[in-house]
């Protein structure tokens, strides 16, 4: 059998192109905040989930970080989701805001057992501080099986609208418009 250098070439993109493409891409499984677009009152409190789906059997533990701006959003609260919590299975979860008070990190596992995704892994509860548009992004996330062997997996971040209040005070209305369009 005789290969000539296009069919090398080519069975070498072929088998380039399948190995360098991430796990996550052939896996199928993506960390995601939820909801993906939120709007929310200044001052006023609000939740948003982090979200592991579709179906992956062998999920054990994670290691999260969240990247938000602390000019337009406080922590208020972080609490395990339903996904591990209800598992029915012991867990373990810890949470800390970095130094640099615009990174969260959280990390969990499930203690001894395998569960199947989809679920949220984690809740947090923010404080929208000033009005405008920011964002919530995943800039580091690890999933694990049950041999402790890396889950491929995308990660996709969200962002939150703040809305100014409307003050009872007679306004113009350019001003008012002002405040919800930029």
């Amino acid at each position: 059998m005789k290969f000539d250098i296009k069919q090398l070439l080519l069975a070498s993109v072929i088998l380039a192109i399948f190995l360098g493409t991430p796990l996550a891409v052939r896996a199928g499984l993506t960390l995601s905040i939820q909801p993906d677009t939120t709007q929310v009152d200044i001052n006023c409190e609000f939740e948003i989930k982090v979200h592991a789906g579709p179906d992956t059997l062998d999920f054990m533990g994670y290691d999260v970080r969240l990247l938000f701006d602390p000019e337009y959003l406080e922590i208020t609260g972080c609490s395990e989701g339903e996904l591990p919590s209800g598992s029915g299975e012991e867990t373990f979860f810890y949470w800390q805001i970095e130094p640099s008070c615009d990174i969260m990190s959280v990390s969990g596992a499930i203690l001894g057992a395998e569960i199947e995704t989809p679920g949220d892994l984690l809740s947090i509860s923010f404080k929208a501080l000033k009005s405008g548009t920011t964002n919530i992004g995943i800039t580091y996330s690890d999933l694990r099986d049950g041999n402790n062997d890396g889950i491929g997996h995308d990660a996709k971040g969200g962002e939150v609208s703040i809305i100014t209040e409307i003050g009872a005070e007679n306004t113009s209305w350019g001003r008012l418009k002002s405040s919800y369009i930029k």
